[in-house]
């Protein structure tokens, strides 16, 4: 290219030329390189992401005795949502594993038209 002035520079792992119409060009190996680490980054950004939210619902998934009791009270004072959680907690065992008082819960949940204790009592049912 007769007339053109042209430069190059040199990062780290790219070489860059310049022509003088200000468009650069990458040769294709770095072209390549760059592509790849990008996807790199963005892979080990993405897993510690998904390991970080599977750490913190695994810490905000824990029932403990006073919430169990808490759950309990409202269930007793006539809370629906409160009363299919009871009846959920007996269903799969986080109390003691036991269909009788799980569908008692639901069907009282239910009975108000709560969409998920008539679910969830109908689920009891084909148990």
């Amino acid at each position: 290219m007769a007339g053109v002035m042209s430069s190059e520079r040199h990062f780290g792992f790219a070489t860059v030329r310049w022509r003088a119409n200000r468009s650069c060009q990458f040769p294709r190996r770095n072209y390549y390189f760059a592509m790849n680490l990008h996807r790199f980054i963005w892979i080990l950004a993405l897993m510690g992401a998904t390991t970080l939210v599977g750490q913190l619902s695994a810490q905000t998934n824990v029932v403990t005795p006073a919430m169990i009791e808490e759950i309990r009270g409202k269930a007793e004072k006539g809370d629906a949502e409160a009363q299919d959680r009871l009846g959920y907690f007996h269903a799969r065992g986080v109390v003691g594993k036991d269909y009788t008082e799980a569908a008692k819960w639901y069907r009282k949940a239910a009975e108000q038209g709560l969409a998920a204790g008539q679910y969830h009592l109908g689920d009891c049912y084909a148990k």
